[in-house]
């Protein structure tokens, strides 16, 4: 039903989200350095050169937060979409019975008016194709009635080839009466 292997959505907002979040945590080690604040003390062993690092436990909490909740929102933004890619295929093949508002499970967003428009969308097509199927069969219907009545009058010209005139008038009448 749905792709178990995360979309490319998902893997570029993953990718922004912890961009952002390493770009604010340099940013405030930046900030941080320039107003001539010094970070928390370093341990000695934590060091590159002379510069020292921020301590290990904080940046790895930070960096684990900044991860989950990146992860967290790419997948929040990401599988509604997918769940509407699925929703967009089946309905391109034909099956216009799929309905994607119900697996929005408890959304308020734009993505759900995406699906309820989508819901709309496809009972509106499957409306039309019935009145379409609909159409056709009566068409076809009304079309067998006069098509067999000329059917027959030929049927005797062919038995009786001396009637030629008086069947001629006669399929003439009735395919007059029958396009009025």
């Amino acid at each position: 039903m749905f792709e178990r292997i995360p979309s490319r959505l998902f893997w570029k907002l993953l990718l922004a989200l912890l961009i952002s979040g390493a770009l604010s945590i340099v940013g405030a080690y930046i900030i941080l350095r320039l107003s001539g604040h010094t970070p928390p003390p370093a341990n000695e062993h934590l060091r590159i050169g002379i510069v020292p690092l921020l301590p290990f436990a904080p940046l790895l909490s930070i960096t684990l937060a900044v991860v989950v909740t990146s992860a967290g929102l790419a997948w929040y933004l990401s599988r509604p979409l997918e769940r509407l890619k699925w929703a967009l295929r089946r309905a391109a093949e034909g099956r216009l019975d799929t309905r994607v508002h119900a697996l929005m499970s408890g959304r308020r967003d734009e993505i759900v008016d995406l699906a309820e428009d989508f819901d709309r969308m496809a009972t509106r097509l499957q409306q039309l194709q019935e009145s379409r199927r609909i159409l056709l069969h009566d068409i076809s219907h009304e079309l067998r009635s006069p098509l067999s009545r000329i059917q027959a009058a030929i049927g005797v010209l062919e038995q009786d080839p001396s009637q030629t005139g008086i069947m001629i008038d006669r399929i003439t009448r009735r395919a007059s009466a029958s396009i009025r």
